[in-house]
């Protein structure tokens, strides 16, 4: 990360981009040191296999779909209820929308790789391991 500019409404982070020199392992989860070239050091990275990736995008849509038919469920009770119901049918259902939302956001653009844990916090919070839109195709396989 470069820096950010804060504005009275939004933020905005500036990155620099490197690649990830590192193939997915066959299976399990890999450790690697990448090269980050804007402050000239390395950074461990965890790199898990395409059955780990998929495993976590399942557990994704597996908290997804239920929140979204929980969601539509309140909202159908709220309703079908004689007397216009109780709004805390409307509010749970607002929240099973956010939790789908939230978990098929995630599902959509995870991808397994991370900075890991093991890295201080001021690295973790420097370094961001992110997919260009054109190679979304690579990591999901």
């Amino acid at each position: 990360m470069l820096g950010k500019t804060e504005r009275v409404r939004s933020t905005t982070y500036h990155y620099m981009t490197y690649p990830i020199d590192s193939p997915r392992p066959a299976d399990g989860v890999a450790t690697v040191r990448v090269y980050c070239g804007n402050c000239d050091t390395t950074v461990q990275v965890t790199v898990p296999s395409a059955a780990e990736v998929r495993k976590l995008r399942s557990r994704r849509l597996a908290v997804a779909v239920p929140g979204l038919i929980f969601g539509i469920a309140m909202i159908a009770a709220y309703n079908s209820s004689v007397g216009g119901g109780n709004g805390l049918w409307v509010l749970f259902g607002l929240a099973g929308f956010i939790v789908a939302l939230v978990a098929f956001g995630m599902w959509w653009s995870d991808h397994g790789v991370r900075v890991s844990k093991s890295e201080s916090v001021a690295s973790q919070g420097m370094h961001s391991v992110r997919t260009r839109q054109r190679d979304r195709a690579n990591v999901r396989s």
